[in-house]
């Protein structure tokens, strides 16, 4: 199952503390990602399906270069929503030295999921104001893995 990262439900109306914009969409890597991402955000997925044979592998395709986002990224795969309980975690360490070296990482996830589910992706790093977004994000590929 693919999940583009701005087909989301709802994202945080928070702002990124470091240029006080909000997440945004933008052309990139062929399609459409979302940006200005920032320590905090969050993005939920309504009705995901999931099928009867179950998920519990996930793949993300994002940009981070180290010039722009901290190298200890991690996105948070919550149910429900930002306060959910964490079902999976991924690490976005950085793609390049500058914007536009996209890359794919997997994690399983802690539990199979099934039928459908609402997903929240919750981004955490320690940006500052030279490393202020945790990068570009594309889309997700749930997947069963045995």
């Amino acid at each position: 199952m693919n999940v583009e990262f701005e087909d989301r439900f709802e994202w945080t109306t928070a702002k990124n503390t470091f240029n006080n914009n909000p997440l945004k969409t933008e052309p990139n890597n062929g399609g459409t990602v979302v940006g200005n991402t920032f320590n905090g955000a969050w993005l939920i997925y309504k009705d995901a399906e999931f099928g009867t044979q179950g998920k519990n592998y996930v793949e993300m395709v994002y940009d981070s270069p180290s010039n722009r986002a901290p190298a200890d990224v991690v996105a948070e795969i919550r149910m429900n929503n930002k306060d959910g309980a964490i079902i999976g975690k991924v690490n976005l360490p950085n793609t390049g030295g500058s914007w536009g070296a996209y890359k794919t990482v997997g994690a399983h996830l802690d539990q199979s999921l099934t039928g459908k589910q609402t997903i929240c992706i919750v981004l955490k790093g320690s940006t500052t104001s030279s490393l202020l977004y945790v990068g570009n994000l594309d889309r997700m590929k749930y997947s069963r893995v045995d």
